[in-house]
């Protein structure tokens, strides 16, 4: 039997936390019309225009075989990140506020001359019992410890991501991405690259989450 995790949100406070995602989806998205960029493996990547950056904003839409509490596991497991996120190097976890609320510290690698960037970074979860939404929003937490030398400190970064089941076992994933470098780094090289890395990223999930499954149904039919 597969192993729940348990989302410790309190009911009165889902309205709240709901009219403060909403919010910072309609920030995200307060930008000119998507257009897709990427395809491949069933992601999609789309890039848009922002009317208060010269930075793309990014939104990728995918499916993937998996549960909301495994996407959740997933999610929260820092240290792992090194073995899916093609924009991480190193994360490493500062403080776990809850069950669901964390703050970590990941950094970039950059191509030489560039200098390699890092950022701290507060996440959200939350799953809406009702509606069965799973909901991650990630800002930059700059304040959190002091700069450190030889690296480039990312300070304007936010996400939403929405995981809904459209199956028993699959998920609908849409991910929304704003983020500014910092440093002297031309637009252009910082959209192209933005643009192109989730691609890899979101693969690379896939990959993990949906061997996890073809293993418990191993299992499975190993005790039948």
């Amino acid at each position: 039997m597969k192993n729940s995790l348990q989302f410790r949100t309190p009911v009165a406070l889902l309205p709240i936390a709901g009219i403060f995602l909403l919010g910072l989806v309609q920030n995200l998205n307060a930008q000119h019309a998507w257009k897709l960029h990427a395809e491949n493996d069933g992601i999609k990547v789309y890039t848009s225009k922002q009317d208060s950056s010269a930075y793309n904003a990014i939104r990728v839409t995918f499916e993937v075989e998996s549960t909301l509490s495994e996407y959740a596991a997933l999610v929260l497991n820092v240290p792992d990140y090194k073995n899916w996120n093609a924009a991480s190097s190193k994360s490493t976890l500062i403080k776990k506020i809850n069950d669901s609320e964390l703050l970590y510290y990941t950094e970039a690698k950059s191509p030489w001359p560039i200098a390699d960037r890092y950022v701290v970074l507060h996440l959200k979860l939350t799953l809406d019992p009702a509606s069965k939404f799973l909901k991650i929003m990630i800002e930059d937490a700059p304040d959190q410890i002091p700069e450190k030398k030889g690296l480039v400190r990312i300070n304007d970064y936010s996400s939403c991501l929405k995981a809904v089941p459209v199956s028993s076992g699959r998920l609908k994933v849409d991910y929304v991405l704003k983020i500014d470098p910092g440093g002297n780094v031309p637009a252009w090289a910082v959209n192209l690259v933005s643009a192109n890395m989730p691609v890899k990223t979101f693969s690379n999930l896939k990959n993990k989450l949906e061997s996890q499954q073809d293993q418990t149904a191993l299992g499975s039919g190993s005790q039948e």
